[in-house]
């Protein structure tokens, strides 16, 4: 896995580089945009710019295998139905996109979209992301359904979606397509595990883990 502590106390706290750590090597990353560091996480600023935090030259991440994410955070409501967690700047959603579908100006996610390769699959979720919470995706490629599993906190929904064309997109946190759908609020921490599909019961036990150690003070559910 590869993971990045956000706070300011957990990594460098200050300039455009965000260190990471994990056993699958070092990427540290490059801070883009109007992102600012703080006590709680990265905050991303509520204006029209890119911004978002990404490893310079790009972690694969081929639309037909099996890989997932995990991130905490909070939003900040704005205009935009669409905010991510996971995606990339610039381009269409990443196979690990965490676009987060939301009423207009509301911090209350109804689904998750994994729009990649004009293939789109929704994950049903709900939950209230104005405080801090985690998110995690699953792809698993290997099983003839593909499976995709989300889960926020406690709730848990899952999904099949078809392969798309093999290419890839480059892993970054908080990036969007477009300037409206780029993550706002504070990013507290976020992993990458290339070619693993965590469980469920894995995404439990990390987030207990988070909660209970880099989490602490973040008033995490």
């Amino acid at each position: 896995m590869i993971c990045w502590p956000l706070r300011s106390t957990q990594n460098k706290g200050s300039g455009t580089t965000a260190y990471s750590f994990g056993g699958y090597g070092t990427y540290d990353s490059s801070i883009v945009g109007t992102i600012s560091w703080g006590t709680n996480g990265m905050v991303y600023a509520n204006d029209s710019s890119f911004k978002y935090i990404a490893y310079g030259p790009g972690l694969a991440q081929s639309f037909n295998s099996s890989n997932s994410c995990f991130a905490v955070g909070a939003i900040s409501a704005t205009t935009s139905q669409f905010r991510r967690y996971i995606g990339a700047s610039s381009v269409a959603a990443s196979v690990l996109s965490a676009q987060m579908m939301l009423p207009s100006n509301s911090t209350s996610m109804y689904s998750i979209n994994t729009w990649s390769e004009s293939i789109a699959t929704d994950v049903v979720l709900s939950g209230e992301l104005s405080t801090f919470n985690w998110l995690g995706i699953s792809f698993d490629y290997s099983t003839g359904s593909n499976n995709v599993n989300g889960q926020l906190n406690t709730t848990f929904g899952t999904t099949s979606r078809a392969s798309s064309t093999p290419t890839s997109r480059q892993f970054q946190i908080g990036g969007g397509q477009t300037v409206q759908d780029t993550f706002t609020g504070t990013m507290s921490f976020a992993a990458y595990f290339p070619a693993a599909v965590v469980s469920q019961a894995n995404k439990a036990s990390l987030y207990s883990l988070y909660k209970t150690t880099l989490g602490t003070g973040l008033g995490l559910p």
